[in-house]
């Protein structure tokens, strides 16, 4: 008779761990960081400059609306925007030196707001200024520019006009060199004049950027400042006084921050709703 024989508790298998349980390795803080960056990288790349962008517009924004809350006491010209469209149909054409003067039409557009104020109020000057050097060379009297009430505001649109018509220029000539070229070719073999092709082929084609150009230039016309208050400093009196120059000069000038800020929220609603309206206007054309 064969004796038993005993199986050491060393020479057992293993047990099994239930499902489920099984046993995983502890990752190290640095570890673990790794891996959720691995799985989330669009995230990482994207969130900190959008935070950044984020508290940098809702802190302004809601300070604003709480100023406008409390009584706490510490303009708009219309944009020519025929003379960007007409020049960017020029600017399309091929002509000698066309990229010297599309080079040219931009460096209004590129210089600094307020060095381009401080040129053209030395230009404005009724004693020494060039631009009554000007009129006296050609046998005319001087005027006196924006000290003069019934002019000082058209001398400020001059202003605006000749900063900013490079940038509908720049838009609308982008939209123009993107347009195909059959549609043209089309509309001359059936005997099209060139208005006739420029309002009824070119025109809608190109509507859809002129929209864009004129709700950017819309803002930016209303939200001029810094003419202003460089040239004029909205006077003389109130004639060249905007909404915007009035704000500051209530925010800085009389103190009354509360008011300045309730005005703020008006002025922003008035551009909103001007901009919602242009594009609204547009999307009907499209779908027309």
């Amino acid at each position: 008779m064969s004796t038993p024989t005993l199986v050491k508790d060393s020479d057992s298998p293993p047990a099994t761990p239930p499902a489920g349980r099984a046993h995983q390795p502890r990752r190290s803080p640095m570890r673990w960081f790794s891996d959720f960056v691995d799985a989330h990288v669009k995230a990482a790349f994207i969130t900190p400059a959008l935070a950044f962008v984020t508290i940098m517009m809702a802190f302004p924004i809601g300070y604003t609306i709480f100023l406008s809350l409390h009584s706490w006491f510490g303009s708009v010209t219309r944009p020519p925007f025929f003379l960007g469209l007409g020049a960017a149909l020029a600017l399309h054409r091929e002509f000698v030196g066309r990229g010297l003067v599309r080079s040219l039409m931009l460096l209004p557009m590129i210089a600094t707001p307020v060095a381009v104020a401080l040129v053209w109020r030395l230009m404005f000057q009724p004693d020494g200024g060039v631009l009554n050097d000007i009129l006296v060379s050609v046998g005319l009297s001087p005027s006196t520019w924006v000290a003069d009430p019934s002019i000082a505001l058209l001398c400020l649109v001059l202003v605006d006009v000749w900063e900013w018509t490079s940038l509908i220029t720049l838009i609308t000539l982008s939209g123009l060199t993107a347009l195909p070229h059959e549609p043209m070719e089309a509309a001359a073999v059936d005997g099209a004049t060139p208005w006739q092709r420029f309002w009824y082929v070119t025109l809608p084609m190109v509507r859809p950027v002129v929209v864009i150009a004129v709700v950017f230039r819309l803002i930016e016309a209303l939200k001029t400042f810094d003419p202003i208050i460089v040239i004029t400093q909205g006077g003389p009196g109130f004639a060249t006084e905007t909404l915007n120059i009035y704000i500051y000069n209530t925010a800085f000038q009389y103190q009354q921050l509360g008011y300045a800020a309730a005005l703020l929220l008006v002025f922003f609603v008035i551009v909103f709703a001007v901009a919602g309206l242009i594009l609204r206007f547009r999307r009907g054309k499209e779908s027309a």
